[in-house]
């Protein structure tokens, strides 16, 4: 049984012409067979056009092939040794000056088989580039989350005298919705800043809220502010300032 690729039966005189070259040169090799300089081109020329060697008449019976001496895709000469190897690797190659539109019309098996392939390529390169970006995304996600669990845990250890120097550690590297956040369950700790969740409710910002906290801080006792201060974790350094 012939293969398909090798089916005399073609729709279009130039394929039946290509896969017949291809048959016969095949043939001329094993049997031994002397071969012409192209021999893939210029049997194909003949099979197609009655003439053996590429001229500017015979060119235009190549599909996909648009050849004048002044277009500077390249002498017959170069022409006729591209197409040779386009015949010789059936389709699979088309060097230069050969336009691939040639290499489709004789071939629309292989230019369909490398666009499919092509197509896939691209597609699993763009599957590719997204996973990548998804990874990225959930690294990024998880990196902010753990600096948030970390602002979180030094805040703990912030009185409202020192708030400030929170602030101005983390104001870098979270956004204002995440600091404020964190910002507002701390304030419910002290009873001292309870007016401050008034001031969030009318919609101040942070910067409003710190400044308060300051102002608030300035007002208070001593007595005030040290107790608060004993309210976080770390009241072994205050046992050491107290000593």
């Amino acid at each position: 049984m012939i293969p398909v690729n090798r089916s005399l039966t073609s729709l279009h005189p130039a394929r039946q012409a290509a896969l017949q070259a291809i048959t016969r040169v095949e043939e001329d090799r094993q049997a031994g067979n002397r071969l012409p300089e192209h021999p893939y081109a210029r049997t194909f020329l003949r099979l197609l056009t009655g003439s053996g060697r590429l001229n500017a008449t015979n060119a235009r019976a190549i599909p996909g092939l648009v050849w004048s001496p002044r277009n500077g895709q390249g002498t017959l000469k170069e022409v006729e040794s591209a197409l040779d190897e386009l015949l010789a690797s059936q389709g699979e190659h088309c060097p230069l000056p050969l336009p691939l539109a040639v290499a489709s019309a004789l071939f629309p098996d292989v230019a369909f088989r490398k666009r499919t392939r092509l197509e896939r390529q691209a597609g699993l390169k763009r599957h590719k580039a997204c996973r990548q970006e998804d990874n990225r995304m959930a690294q990024a996600a998880l990196q902010q989350q753990n600096l948030v669990s970390q602002a979180r845990t030094e805040l703990n250890f912030h009185s409202p005298d020192t708030v400030g120097a929170w602030y101005e550690r983390w104001q870098d590297d979270l956004n204002e919705r995440e600091l404020s956040g964190l910002f507002t369950a701390w304030c419910s700790r002290f009873a001292s800043l309870a007016d401050v969740a008034w001031l969030e409710q009318a919609g101040d910002p942070l910067w409003s809220r710190l400044l308060a906290v300051r102002e608030i801080v300035a007002a208070s006792s001593v007595r005030v502010r040290m107790a608060e201060r004993w309210q976080v974790p770390n009241k072994l350094t205050f046992r050491r300032e107290a000593a």
